[in-house]
């Protein structure tokens, strides 16, 4: 047990010293300033509704896309595929807090009339309640046995959708789209949010959730060294750089407390 602690102090000491490394280089540039000046004023307000409901109506963003690629880097710079290569049968929460996104936000945010779901990220659970009951769920995950062990998915299918954020489908194809757990581990995320826009039909929804854990040597820089706060600010900005504007509406997003575990955020839009 001692020794696993200390394996995480040193990763954690090195991915500190390798943040400040990199992101000292980064705001030489204008897109570091941008990204910087854009989460400063989130660092110190608490998460509560309200402030949650003041990110998704930031209306005033950088013209391009203002994360520069070291962002993006991760502790382990190893293609992901081998640190997935081995089944990961545990979930990334806790029961109490799967039970929580299944009973209290995909109860009333999935479509009951829903066809077609695509889920981004897929592993052993989906986390949908019994009344969900789309004719087709497909998964993209990284690890076919994690996706075997899930009964909901209809259709697995191994991508990274860090080398290939696109997929073989024609557009407004799908009437939900759900990324559970995951978009901490995306470096091209605008990008794996802009193809969510393309296959959804008008009015479909898409719904991504997070919580405080992850993977520390896969989790992005950015994530990592941002609180909850600015990753709701992270999530939307993604959302307002994967497509022309006005492309999605409804963009809400909530948050639930259980006592003694980490908060879980859902955020979601409808593709306009």
């Amino acid at each position: 047990m001692a020794g696993s602690s200390s394996i995480i102090s040193s990763l954690r000491l090195a991915r500190s010293l390798s943040s400040q490394r990199a992101f000292s280089s980064s705001t030489a540039g204008s897109a570091g300033v941008n990204y910087k000046s854009l989460l400063r004023p989130w660092k110190a307000m608490k998460l509560t509704q309200e402030n949650l409901d003041e990110v998704m109506l930031v209306s005033t963003w950088p013209k391009a896309f203002p994360f520069p690629p070291d962002c993006f880097d991760k502790l382990d710079g190893a293609p992901d595929a081998g640190f997935y290569e081995v089944p990961k049968f545990d979930m990334h929460i806790s029961e109490k807090m799967a039970e929580c996104l299944k009973t209290k936000w995909y109860a009333d945010l999935l479509p009951m009339a829903c066809n077609a779901h695509l889920e981004l990220g897929a592993g052993v659970r989906s986390y949908f309640p019994e009344s969900y009951t789309p004719s087709t769920v497909i998964g993209y995950g990284m690890n076919m046995a994690e996706m075997e062990g899930n009964e909901i998915l209809t259709e697995r299918r191994v991508q990274d959708l860090n080398i290939n954020p696109y997929l073989p489908y024609q557009a407004s194809v799908f009437d939900c789209i759900t990324l559970a757990f995951s978009i901490q581990y995306l470096t091209q995320p605008h990008l794996v949010l802009s193809e969510a826009h393309r296959l959804l039909r008008p009015g479909g929804i898409l719904i991504i959730s997070y919580t405080d854990r992850c993977f520390e040597t896969k989790v992005t820089d950015l994530w990592y060294r941002s609180s909850m706060l600015q990753r709701a600010l992270l999530c939307r900005s993604y959302l307002h750089y994967s497509g022309a504007a006005g492309c999605w509406s409804e963009l809400r997003a909530g948050w639930s407390y259980l006592h003694d575990d980490e908060p879980l955020i859902v955020m979601w839009a409808r593709k306009s």
